[in-house]
């Protein structure tokens, strides 16, 4: 949708996580996925998994359902919220798990679960979209400093304006 809204000239810039490379993105990377839990979530091999997300729409949410499926591990949502700040929440309380870009698991509270019984999850990729017409430097440079502030420094920084990776330094 948002990025038909920048086909279209209703936007200028697009921030967007997929679970494939996007083709067509000014800055694009990959990003590892993790399972992230509150200190008391009790969950044994055959236990159901209590999922709590950002929704159905939400790449992670899609992540983690389609690696529960493949390994035909039962899951349940048990909370939806469109607010970080309220999954953080539920997840600490114990009411779930939850898929989260290993660059963003950070949120106090919370901890990676490193050794837990869940499959390995699929990463997922941040691509930011710049208009096609317009100014291109006008529209370049914030979308540039939008890449170096979201990006996580220790993966390299693709663009079309490279052939390879190039490290960024800080």
């Amino acid at each position: 949708m948002l990025r038909q809204d920048l086909r279209q000239g209703e936007l200028d810039i697009v921030v967007g996580l997929a679970s494939a490379a996007p083709p067509d993105a000014r800055h694009q990377w990959s990003e590892e996925m993790v399972w992230v839990r509150g200190p008391r979530i009790p969950c044994n091999e055959d236990d159901r998994i209590p999922l709590v997300s950002l929704g159905e729409s939400c790449v992670a949410h899609r992540v983690a359902v389609e690696a529960l499926n493949k390994c035909r591990r039962t899951h349940e949502t048990v909370y939806v919220s469109s607010g970080t700040m309220s999954v953080a929440a539920a997840i600490s309380a114990g009411l779930g798990i939850m898929a989260v870009a290993r660059s963003r698991s950070g949120i106090r509270g919370l901890m990676v679960w490193e050794d837990g019984p869940l499959p390995k999850l699929s990463d997922i990729y941040c691509g930011i979209f710049i208009r096609e017409d317009g100014d291109r430097i006008a529209l370049e440079q914030p979308a540039d400093a939008i890449c170096d502030t979201l990006q996580p420094q220790s993966i390299p920084r693709l663009t079309k304006r490279q052939e390879s990776p190039a490290t960024i330094s800080t």
